[in-house]
């Protein structure tokens, strides 16, 4: 907690009071004495919770301190407080990337887009491949969250349940499948194209460029599989 005045020692009424309202907080355990730095322009005190880090319980502890429990302690006062440690962290961290994931996935979706526009001089084939890149995506996005944060099927791969999602693994999720994916994407495009200049039919074209990269892309994507596969299982593994 940062005092916007000075505080003579940890006796100060207005940070005692502080104290007190976030010790009689519902979800915390206790409240540690606090410490002040030697210009008394600072204290640092530690409130500890109920449940664990990772509990949706102590994520809205830390919300009703933010937004209820110290605006009501510090009104009338020129202190500020700052809520931090590793849920508060989360949470920042989290509120950050829900942020700024919207304009990546623009940016990126509209860079793919001109790129493919570009390769095969069509407006059609670089929307396909962005809206059905964009579906594979949000199914990885809802087959996570079914099994993670919801718990089906947990216990296969070694879960005792639900557990919540680091917030950084949705913007990672996305750059890596829509890169993966585009990548297949236009592998597999480009030998339609191959063999539909050679005789300028359409069906053929689709046909034969599917024959030539099906097993590839097919023995690739196992290969991803396997190797997240593995990957979860030495994660989880206790």
């Amino acid at each position: 907690m940062s005092l916007g005045s000075p505080a003579s020692s940890a006796t100060d009424t207005r940070l005692t009071t502080l104290e007190n309202d976030i010790g009689k907080t519902q979800g915390v355990q206790s409240v540690t004495p606090a410490t002040v730095d030697s210009k008394g322009d600072a204290a640092v005190f530690t409130a500890i919770p109920t449940t664990a880090p990772s509990s949706d319980k102590t994520v809205d502890l830390v919300n009703d301190l933010r937004d209820n429990v110290i605006p009501a302690a510090l009104k009338g006062t020129d202190l500020k407080a700052y809520v931090g440690g590793q849920t508060a962290g989360y949470i920042d961290l989290a509120d950050r990337i829900s942020e700024k994931l919207p304009s990546m996935i623009l940016i990126v979706v509209a860079l793919s887009f001109l790129v493919l526009l570009l390769a095969f001089r069509s407006v059609l084939v670089p929307l396909k491949a962005a809206i059905m890149n964009l579906l594979s995506v949000a199914a990885a996005y809802g087959v996570v969250t079914f099994v993670f944060q919801e718990g089906h099927g947990a216990s296969l791969i070694g879960l005792d349940g639900a557990i919540p999602i680091v917030s950084f693994v949705p913007l990672l999720m996305f750059a890596i499948l829509f890169g993966l994916s585009m990548d297949y994407e236009v592998f597999l495009l480009t030998q339609v194209h191959e063999h539909y200049k050679e005789h300028s039919d359409p069906s053929r074209a689709v046909v034969e460029g599917l024959a030539n990269t099906g097993r590839v892309i097919t023995s690739a994507a196992l290969i991803m599989v396997f190797v997240f596969g593995a990957s979860s299982s030495t994660a989880t593994r206790p």
